[in-house]
């Protein structure tokens, strides 16, 4: 009788100690609410510290600190884009790589990120930003002297010059012209933003490759910026 007693106290306190440990697991809170609904991770105070895997609407994977993305991780937004890198509070915040589809097409945008915004492919002040590259090799942008408020464009394929037949060109200020095989944009004011897109021939010629670049240039000057296919 005794025993059976006993038995019965042992299974009646596992009962309620089960539920009360997956309360504690339940309680880990993560406090970016795209990534809060599930916690597998460490835990400190109740909140997520130290490196585990976070879902939602979102995924991420990598280093915590109370409770929010802090360290390096990788995380996964519901449209398919991913960002590998640095996190700070929440917010991409140091050097990462970030990975999208346009149109059915990979683009990467790599350099730093400065409060979930991208500020360029260096942490430090810089004098132009790339916020958009896809379909284009290699790319240039060169400050030539300090006088000149102009831009020049130049396309290199087997490294030879040309002008895209369907290229298009959207420009913050100044006006453009077209000497040769350069194009020139004049008289502009800084900070200037533009954009560049047109297509070229995959490498089997079999269809055609959509090329996109988009940038900001904060400081005066004459500056080149050379795209290669």
């Amino acid at each position: 009788m005794k025993s059976t007693v006993v038995k019965i106290f042992i299974i009646i306190s596992l009962l309620i100690i089960k539920p009360m440990l997956n309360a504690q697991e339940k309680g880990c809170v993560v406090l970016k609410e795209e990534i809060s609904e599930n916690y597998d991770g460490d835990c400190k105070k109740g909140l997520a510290h130290g490196t585990g895997i976070a879902t939602g609407l979102d995924k991420y994977e990598g280093q915590f600190k109370k409770g929010l993305p802090q360290g390096k991780g990788t995380y996964d937004y519901s449209d398919g884009a991913v960002y590998k890198g640095e996190w700070r509070k929440g917010l991409r915040n140091g050097k990462g790589e970030y990975t999208f589809r346009i149109e059915g097409i990979d683009s990467v945008i790599v350099g730093y990120w400065k409060d979930d915004k991208y500020i360029g492919k260096s942490n430090n002040e810089r004098e132009y930003q790339i916020t958009l590259r896809r379909g284009i090799e290699t790319y240039s942008v060169k400050k030539l002297n300090e006088t000149d408020n102009r831009v020049e464009i130049y396309f290199e394929r087997n490294t030879r010059r040309f002008i895209p037949g369907d290229l298009r060109l959207t420009n913050g200020s100044g006006y453009q012209t077209t000497y040769g095989l350069n194009i020139v944009i004049e008289d502009i004011k800084y900070p200037f933003s533009g954009s560049i897109r047109y297509t070229v021939p995959n490498k089997l010629g079999t269809s055609r490759v959509n090329c996109e670049l988009e940038y900001t240039i904060e400081k005066s000057g004459k500056w080149q910026i050379v795209l290669r296919n």
